[in-house]
């Protein structure tokens, strides 16, 4: 789960909705003191390790926030599969090439048979293991194999990044697993819960971060998840979570929410960025202007008018995806498009919400051209002589750069004023 930073809001009419899909409190343990242990090192000597038997993406642990740092544990930190996600931070001055500084790992994977031979053994990616090392000797402490280290149970800490919930792939509408990924605070998890049609469930405790639970009935709306920490028992709630259409491979992440002001919820609600907020917004680094309504939302019930009444507060805020259910990317025709000129504004948009481009190809023509901004999500274009409708346009999304082709989705006699819905969308 990511560290959220204060940012400050202020109220007024406009409508100011950031994408967002999941709850983003902390949960915080408190350091201990050093102890004694044994390190290893598996895999590649710039490895990241496995996430195997913790469920987690071994193509994750390669990327920031895990940035390789990471530890196969024996039974004593692994804890069939209860210690998966937890941080330690290990330093080692045992070997002439060690620098005594502390570098935190997270445990995602397992460490079986002769790794029990030692009351605590971390088995370490080759990358974690070298970043034990004085600057330039990473390789001669790789070649000492095997070395006594001090260990240290930490928060995790993971920056911005969001916490994230990936449906297991053999997930179904009556069976229903999860893995959840960037936990701050304690890291582990004892105890999930899963609000299905409006009761709470217990999950079962699959293996390593998954959980899983029977579904029947199947959801009917979108399920918040209620996550209870296995070292201090902190509990979060990560409200409307997992829709109802949910697929194997999904992701779901994170929210906007106030917690400093009295009337405040705690709770996050999920908003879409819709207009500039220009002027005096700058003076703040990150300033989100919400509509009335939106404002209101981020207050316990019956509070709204009293928080409102506070004009401007500090808020904590994450960006995710987008996900608008059974709705399709859809597109307005600018009122100002005639047989000469035509532009669009796009709609609807799951996954980054964002647009990088829009290219339109015409009946007949073999290739898309690309189309100009106009303003926010608005695209325009000359249309050229023999440039005949229905129209296909290309949609690229900014931060992934996936793209979906709606196809002919502007009919022959399209009308200014007119959406046009097509059959695709992200996610």
């Amino acid at each position: 789960m990511a560290k959220l930073l204060n940012f400050t809001l202020l109220l007024s009419s406009t409508l100011f909705i950031l994408c967002t899909c999941t709850i983003v409190s902390s949960f915080n343990v408190s350091l201990n003191d050093f102890a004694p242990a044994v390190a290893t090192w598996y895999g590649e000597g710039t490895g990241a390790g496995s996430g195997g038997a913790c469920g987690i993406e071994d193509g994750d642990l390669g990327k920031a926030p895990y940035s390789s740092l990471t530890a196969a544990g024996n039974d004593a930190l692994f804890k069939d599969g209860a210690g998966c996600g937890a941080c330690y931070q290990v330093r080692c001055s045992s070997n002439p090439a060690c620098s005594n500084s502390a570098v935190t790992v997270v445990i995602s994977n397992q460490c079986p048979g002769s790794c029990n031979d030692d009351p605590v053994h971390f088995d370490l990616s080759g990358t974690a293991f070298g970043a034990l090392a004085k600057s330039g000797q990473a390789e001669q402490l790789r070649n000492a194999g095997k070395i006594n280290i001090e260990y240290s149970r930490v928060p995790c800490n993971y920056g911005s990044q969001k916490l994230m919930f990936r449906v297991d792939k053999g997930s179904n509408v009556n069976y229903l697993a999860f893995v959840v990924e960037y936990q701050n605070g304690d890291g582990d998890l004892g105890f999930v819960e899963l609000q299905v049609n409006g009761a709470w469930q217990p999950m079962q405790h699959n293996f390593g971060r998954s959980w899983k639970i029977n579904l029947n009935p199947t959801l009917q709306s979108a399920a918040s998840v209620r996550l209870t920490t296995g070292l201090s028992k902190k509990t979060l709630v990560v409200d409307s979570i997992i829709p109802a259409n949910y697929k194997p491979g999904d992701v779901f992440v994170a929210t906007v929410l106030c917690n400093q002001n009295p009337a405040c919820s705690g709770r996050p609600v999920t908003i879409t960025i819709t207009d500039e907020c220009p002027g005096a917004c700058n003076n703040d680094a990150v300033h989100f202007d919400l509509s009335g309504t939106a404002f209101g939302l981020l207050a316990k019930p019956g509070q709204a008018n009293a928080l409102r009444n506070a004009g401007r507060i500090n808020i904590l805020y994450q960006r995710v995806q987008c996900f608008y259910p059974n709705e399709k990317i859809t597109f307005k025709v600018n009122t100002g498009s005639n047989r000469y000129f035509f532009a669009v504004a796009v709609e609807y948009e799951n996954g980054d919400g964002d647009v990088a481009s829009l290219e339109i190809q015409p009946a007949g023509w073999r290739q898309f051209v690309p189309m100009q901004q106009m303003y926010g999500s608005t695209y325009k274009w000359n249309i050229p002589n023999g440039a005949n409708a229905p129209y296909s346009i290309r949609v690229t999304e900014v931060e992934s750069r996936r793209s979906a082709v709606a196809q002919n989705v502007i009919p022959r006699g399209w009308t200014p004023g007119a959406h046009y819905t097509a059959n695709v969308n992200f996610l």
